[in-house]
């Protein structure tokens, strides 16, 4: 009985511990973008400096919370994170539309997986 007990209390903490970890990567993930679609308004608009302001604000962001993302995602995604943001700030910062939005846009997308396929599934399971 105590064994059951335990097993049940502990399956419970599992489930409560993802359910959590989920929430808290979705959230972060889809306050990042938010802030990175204003950036995009504003490239499109010809702002170059509160684009700029707007992606390096949402990169300090990221630094923070890859810190405890990394003990919970594959550290390539991570990295492709990390470069895409390197590549946005280059391509920002030399004022290159074209290549400022294809990044801005991928970049989008991998933020916009993260919390896809890290969500407990029994798809992702198996």
């Amino acid at each position: 009985m105590r064994s059951t007990i335990a097993i049940l209390v502990g399956f419970a903490i599992l489930v409560g511990s993802s359910i959590f970890i989920n929430y808290k990567i979705d959230d972060t993930s889809e306050d990042i973008r938010a802030q990175l679609i204003q950036a995009e308004f504003d490239l499109r608009a010809n702002n170059w400096d509160t684009a700029l302001e707007k992606i390096n604000q949402t990169y300090e962001q990221w630094s923070k919370a890859k810190n405890w993302w990394a003990m919970l995602l594959n550290h390539s995604t991570i990295n492709s994170i990390d470069i895409s943001y390197l590549r946005l700030q280059q391509f920002v910062g030399n004022q290159d539309l074209t290549l400022s939005l294809a990044e801005l846009k991928v970049l989008l997308l991998l933020l916009e997986d993260v919390p896809k396929s890290e969500t407990v599934r029994l798809k992702n399971i198996l």
